[in-house]
């Protein structure tokens, strides 16, 4: 592959990640993936973020990191979808690493009577641009604004539609026969989603931190009532992956814990937020 070509059309900051992963699958894999997305879409990518846990935690846990993309279309129906899914499994396929596409519309992006009905956390949070969060790895970002009040409904909305996704995961994937195979994939979407609901839920309260330990200080301190002890289980596994053995009774724990942790954190913020009003 031709560095050269690559190096007239993406940022300093795709190179700096690549830099910095070059030695594993991570580098390689967006590289060959963005040279072939550009090629097929020339004219018709305004911009491309790089956001999620490639970008905050600085190196990638195989099998549990995912590379998060938010690709902006000049026009969205201008693109080949099903090319693009295409290239997406060969990818993966190559490198074993999973691309998740979050995919937007520019000319929606930039009608303020459009992108007021964004309520899609993980877009809004992706556009926010917050240090260590996000970053342009393509193009330039346009200029949008994003009031607090709309990003705290959009985590509302997360929350809810989060938990839906965790209990239909429960039945369709992690309790059904012969998922024990696929054990250490579902502890790490769980996990996940259980850390990705808690920092959404600290927005209400404009706190906005990373996942993983950093929410955890911040919900002691705003919550030293609730108990912990289920989401630092699973720091554990991940930062431990090869002790990751099969016990059903650890999902038990996690969806009371995500009950629990949801019906009180939301009724606190619906309190706080009536107070203020």
């Amino acid at each position: 592959m031709d560095k050269r070509l690559d190096a007239r059309e993406l940022n300093s900051e795709f190179w700096d990640f690549f830099n910095a992963n070059c030695d594993n699958d991570y580098g390689p894999c967006l590289r060959s993936f963005l040279t072939s997305l550009l090629k097929e879409n020339a004219t018709n990518i305004t911009s491309i973020v790089l956001f999620g846990g490639l970008v905050r935690d600085g190196a990638p846990i195989p099998g549990w990191s995912d590379i998060d993309l938010l690709v902006i279309f000049r026009k969205i129906l201008h693109r080949n979808a099903q090319r693009l899914a295409v290239l997406i499994d060969q990818t993966q396929a190559e490198y074993g690493v999973c691309i998740d596409l979050t995919q937007i519309d520019g000319e929606a992006l930039l009608d303020p009577l459009l992108l007021a009905n964004c309520y899609n956390s993980e877009i809004l949070n992706a556009l926010a641009m917050r240090t260590n969060v996000s970053t342009v790895i393509y193009g330039t970002l346009p200029r949008v604004y994003i009031p607090s009040d709309h990003e705290k409904m959009a985590a509302r909305f997360y929350i809810d539609h989060t938990i839906a996704l965790f209990r239909r995961y429960l039945i369709e994937h992690v309790y059904r026969v012969g998922s024990q195979e696929h054990y250490g994939r579902n502890v790490a979407r769980v996990t996940r989603w259980l850390f990705s609901i808690i920092r959404a839920s600290l927005r209400l309260f404009d706190i906005y931190v990373h996942p993983y330990e950093p929410s955890l200080e911040q919900v002691t301190v705003l919550f030293p009532e609730i108990d912990l002890s289920v989401p630092y289980a699973l720091l554990v596994l991940r930062k431990n992956p090869e002790t990751i053995r099969v016990d059903y009774a650890l999902f038990h724990s996690i969806e009371r814990f995500l009950q629990e942790y949801v019906t009180h954190v939301l009724r606190e913020a619906t309190k706080s937020h009536l107070t203020k009003a």
